[in-house]
């Protein structure tokens, strides 16, 4: 008998074991579609470096595509990495000069100094007098998206050619995601607290979200939060695990950030043409949110498109469409 509660014990530390390690996989398949076996790949650059700002936060570029060509630069979302553009790098890079941006402590960037929105603006700034990049298009996602607002409301936009926003929010994001009144009535109670708390315990939070995207655990927050149902296996790991990575206090601070964003009573300073992409089910900015924007700037134009808030991931090609359109009609 105590031969066998040995086994047994043993089995179960085993289980345990194994599904630490590999649990990923079978969460992951088991939350994606069947249908789709699409992978996000690196693209070989034609050149990168690290560019400091005067802020102190250093960010990774990539070029890619012809040179002399039209500049469109990518700014990718909290927790993510320019990995998350794979379809519209590989879309765009025939044709346009593409400017990929690391943002500050993600990816191949160096330490964050700051996330705040506006230093991010500034930084932005600095970084295409760095690259001499004239008269680019600007494309940005979630909290890339919101650092676009600040930038075209506080800098000169009459020298970008458009502007690209997708599934961003003008204001703080607790008043444009799901339920907003709870997560309004949370936010200062119990969410911001709690943002600096972890901004204090950053490598013990760190080491979770390690824990927690190899267990699969992190695969299904993420599965439910970002995507509505089309993406593959891989491209919901691919995506968790560089979440996974990213520093808590990085994430806390980013979120921290947006939710001191009021851009609403300035929207009407950007002139420039201005694409505003806006997601049928993303929980996270409601699409409702893209009218707001595409309304009160001068040159709006409105989409809204199947899929979560990384639809870009979810439904490329049909992202792809309407942001193709949009360069074409307005080069």
């Amino acid at each position: 008998m105590q031969h066998q509660g040995k086994s047994s014990v043993n089995f179960k530390l085993l289980a345990a074991g194994l599904w630490f390690l590999i649990g990923r996989y079978a969460v992951s398949y088991l939350v994606s579609s069947r249908k789709k076996q699409g992978r996000l790949r690196q693209i070989p650059p034609l050149s990168k470096q690290h560019i400091q700002c005067p802020s102190g936060n250093i960010w990774y570029a990539e070029l890619d595509g012809p040179q002399h060509a039209q500049p469109i630069v990518l700014i990718h979302g909290l927790q993510s990495t320019r990995l998350q553009w794979y379809y519209q790098q590989k879309e765009l890079r025939n044709k346009y000069k593409v400017v990929l941006l690391d943002l500050p402590g993600h990816g191949k960037s160096g330490t964050a100094i700051s996330l705040s929105i506006p230093i991010m603006a500034a930084d932005l700034n600095h970084i295409l007098k760095q690259l001499s990049i004239n008269k680019p298009y600007l494309y940005g996602h979630s909290i890339g998206g919101m650092t676009l607002l600040n930038y075209c409301i506080n800098y000169n936009n009459n020298h970008i050619k458009g502007v690209i926003l997708q599934n961003c929010s003008y204001t703080d994001p607790m008043k444009t995601c799901l339920f907003p009144g709870f997560m309004q009535f949370i936010e200062k109670p119990l969410i911001v607290p709690y943002l600096h708390f972890v901004k204090r315990h950053s490598i013990a939070f760190s080491l979770l979200s390690r824990i927690n995207f190899l267990s699969g655990l992190s695969i299904v927050f993420y599965r439910f939060l970002l995507f509505s149902g089309p993406q593959s296996a891989k491209e919901l790991r691919q995506l968790c695990r560089v979440a996974a990575l990213c520093p808590a206090y990085v994430s806390a601070d980013g979120i921290l950030s947006t939710l001191k964003q009021e851009t609403a009573p300035l929207l009407h300073r950007i002139t420039a043409p201005c694409l505003v992409i806006g997601s049928e089910n993303d929980r996270i900015i409601r699409p409702q949110t893209a009218y707001s924007i595409g309304d009160a700037v001068q040159n709006g134009r409105i989409s809204i498109l199947a899929g979560g808030h990384l639809n870009l991931i979810e439904y490329a090609e049909e992202v792809n469409a309407v942001v193709n359109d949009f360069l074409r009609t307005t080069i």
